[in-house]
């Protein structure tokens, strides 16, 4: 924050001089003043130019301002002179005591005000200059007052010594304008000396050269810090900085594994099938070819007549059936009731496996199929010969699932986890999808309908 520093003694020296360079002509009212701006450390400010204003008050605080102008003043190693009256004419009586105001940009007005000194007002006695005599017969001159009541009117003792007769044109009269008595009479280069006298002691200044300008007095001391005005708008961003320097590169990672082959995409759809070319030439005539299959088998036959009851077998014998060449086609122990079949053997009827259970068993039918019956005698699994199944239970698998894909060793395998694993054509896991919902995935996988994640 500025901090203001205003010279008040340099005040007078430049009054004086503005009186005295005006001569014999009307004075101009254009006081100066002389301030040095420092900052919060006693530095003068920057040079440059500022917007200050000057106000005058009849009171030292408070009240409502007499006079006032801005000014852009040129400030040069702090320094910054204003001459009053240069913007608004400077009309003011000056016959009492004024207080000076000063407002630095758009800040507070700072305080205190300051006490014009007494120089400023010799602008009141303008009236004794005239354009053609020094003291002129219109207006009253007053020594002491500042509301003089007489041409020449003395507030206190006015002593003048040695006045003789008055005999000559070398002497002047002094006289009581109030009774018009002559008092004294003084020669008149003892007259110019009085008033003289009295001009110093009352600032005022005879016309004459100006005097060279003294030397700058030695900077005072710093003020007390003022009060923190408001805080200023924000400023504007600034600039984005410059990149910085890009960091050196780190030492490359170790190659990972390598995934799992991923599972063979789907085949393609085939291609429309080309037009049909021209027939070629008829070739030669071709090897004979391969014998035919075996043509389906006919119609049963009529049943044949009954045959003659065979031999009764013995009592604890195995049950041994041969074909024409005598080999071995069938054999029932006798023991366990277990039979042996090298043959095909044909079940019209099919074949029934009780379970020992309710109405429950094994029916394997003439068409193939075979049907695990429950207890209520209602099916719970069908195996059919195209290799299909219909499971209505829970069926428990203790060695687990494989389903080949058919090519190369990949497949599908449930094990008895309840995990299920997707095998590659070369053998190697590429999917497994645990029982508590994990998964996992060394291939790409894609999932055309999207993928669903609640949140819960």
């Amino acid at each position: 924050m500025k901090q203001f520093t205003l010279l008040k003694g340099f005040m007078t020296t430049i009054l004086i001089v503005a009186v005295c360079i005006s001569g014999y002509s009307q004075i101009p009212k254009t006081p100066t003043i002389q301030m040095l701006l420092t900052d919060g450390s006693g530095n003068a400010v920057s040079d440059g130019s500022y917007n200050i204003s000057v106000s005058l008050y009849s009171a030292l605080t408070g009240g409502t301002a007499l006079w006032t102008e801005s000014q852009s003043v040129a400030v040069t190693d702090g320094l910054a002179n204003i001459v009053m009256g240069t913007v608004t004419p400077l009309n003011l009586p000056f016959n009492k005591q004024y207080f000076v105001g000063l407002t630095i940009g758009t800040g507070s007005e700072l305080t205190p005000r300051l006490a014009l000194n007494p120089a400023t007002y010799s602008l009141s006695a303008r009236a004794v200059y005239g354009s053609t005599n020094v003291f002129p017969t219109d207006g009253n001159v007053g020594v002491g007052t500042l509301t003089p009541a007489a041409k020449m009117d003395v507030a206190g003792n006015l002593r003048i010594a040695n006045v003789p007769e008055v005999d000559t044109m070398l002497w002047v009269l002094v006289q009581d304008t109030t009774n018009d008595k002559i008092v004294k009479s003084i020669r008149v280069d003892s007259l110019v000396h009085i008033i003289n006298k009295v001009s110093w002691t009352f600032g005022w200044g005879w016309p004459g050269l100006v005097g060279p300008i003294g030397p700058m007095g030695p900077r005072g001391l710093a003020g007390p810090v003022g009060p923190m005005g408001p805080r200023g708008l924000p400023g504007i961003n600034g600039a984005d900085g410059a990149d910085g320097v890009d960091g050196v590169d780190g030492v490359d990672g170790a190659d990972g594994v390598d995934g799992a082959d991923g599972v063979d995409g789907v085949d393609g759809a085939d291609g429309v099938d080309g037009a049909d070319g021209v027939d070629g030439v008829d070739g030669d005539k071709g090897d004979k070819g391969d014998k035919g299959d075996k043509g389906d088998k006919g119609d049963k036959g009529d049943k044949g007549d009954k045959g003659d009851s065979g031999e009764v077998g013995v009592l604890g014998e195995d049950l041994v059936v041969r074909n024409s060449a005598g080999d071995t086609v069938f054999i029932v122990n006798a023991e366990t009731g277990e039979s042996t079949h090298t043959g095909l053997e044909t079940y019209e009827g099919g074949i029934w496996i009780p379970s020992g259970v309710g109405e429950g068993g094994v029916l394997i039918g003439s068409d193939g199929s075979i049907k695990v019956i429950g207890s209520d005698g209602i099916p719970v699994t069908i195996f059919n010969p195209d290799g299909t199944s219909t499971h209505t239970g829970l069926e428990t698998y203790e060695g687990g699932i494989w389903i080949p894909s058919g090519i190369g060793e990949g497949g599908v395998s449930i094990g008895s986890d309840g995990s299920i694993t997707i095998i590659g054509s070369d053998g190697t896991p590429v999917t497994t999808f645990y029982s508590d919902g994990t998964s996992t995935h060394t291939g790409l996988e894609t999932f055309a309908g999207g993928i669903w994640i609640p949140s819960g």
